[in-house]
């Protein structure tokens, strides 16, 4: 009898020792991909910031790709360089301030204002989206605007 409740006992730890750290592991996971796509963002500024389109091209999701060529996006980026340089009047140096990440599944909402060189700021605005594609956080195009839109690379229900 005292066997069989030392069993039962074992047993309930074992459980719970189980659900901590699956509970854990969730929660180690989300923080690495917060880190993850925080990285990403930061990245694609950089590489914004010294003209790498091919850089920031290869950061856009596999289905983005599958749309966009690369000298597409070359053209587009270049002219929202130039649109940049006319509204702003500066350049695109930029710094991204503010950043706020929120993971749900495979997706990733990140909010972030931009500071450009001469002080010109761009507030924290909507949020853009990313999309984690076998094991692999990408940026997605999430308006009908922007070249490569896909809603398969959209959550479930997005409304753009």
């Amino acid at each position: 009898m005292f066997f069989i409740k030392m069993q039962k006992l074992l047993v309930l730890v074992v459980i719970i020792i189980l659900i901590f750290l699956t509970g854990a592991t969730t929660m180690t996971c989300e923080k690495n991909d917060e880190a993850l796509v925080k990285d990403l963002v930061y990245r694609s500024a950089e590489a914004g910031n010294n003209n790498e389109y091919q850089a920031m091209y290869e950061m856009k999701s596999p289905n983005y790709r599958g749309i966009v060529s690369y000298e597409e996006y070359k053209e587009h980026m270049e002219r929202m360089v130039a649109m940049l340089l006319a509204v702003l009047g500066t350049t695109t140096v930029a710094e991204v301030i503010d950043l706020e990440v929120r993971i749900e599944k495979s997706w990733a909402f990140a909010t972030y204002g931009i500071v450009m060189e001469g002080g010109a700021m761009i507030p924290p605005s909507a949020e853009n989206i990313y999309r984690k594609v076998e094991g692999k956080w990408y940026d997605v195009a999430e308006t009908l605007a922007d070249p490569g839109y896909n809603e398969e690379d959209l959550p479930p229900d997005y409304n753009n």
